[in-house]
């Protein structure tokens, strides 16, 4: 089974996600602060991140590059939730994979995960409906 980290400050989006994934037998930890994050990252070796962009007092941006410029996560997919515009996003440089508005499609989430993630287990080789 596949395990995605997802870090957000909304309790509601950490729920729908959650439940989105586990319906699709994706192993979820969730968090609501970069600290969170950073520790989650060590323990739960996440084979993808989805982070929101505005997150608490750090830009979501930052903590990706972070991310991606260290030697133990930079393997890992990123995937970035926001309601900003593409020409806000494009104000910080930024590393991630993908870059998700907001209302969430699930579909288009699901399909961006199945892209990112090795497709060696039954996740990947049923269909997304």
């Amino acid at each position: 089974m596949k395990k995605i980290l997802i870090a957000d400050q909304d309790p509601q989006v950490l729920l729908r996600l959650e439940w989105l994934l586990n319906k699709h037998w994706i192993i979820v930890e969730k968090v609501e602060s970069a600290k969170a994050l950073y520790t989650a990252v060590g323990f739960f070796r996440p084979d993808l991140i989805i982070m929101e962009i505005s997150f608490g007092h750090l830009d979501g941006r930052l903590v990706c590059n972070d991310l991606k410029n260290a030697a133990q996560t930079a393997h890992i997919p990123i995937v970035l939730l926001t309601t900003m515009t593409y020409q806000k996003i494009g104000e910080i440089p930024c590393e991630a994979d993908a870059i998700i508005g907001k209302p969430l499609n699930e579909f288009n989430l699901l399909r961006t995960i199945t892209d990112l993630v090795s497709c060696s287990t039954s996740f990947c080789q049923q269909p997304i409906k």
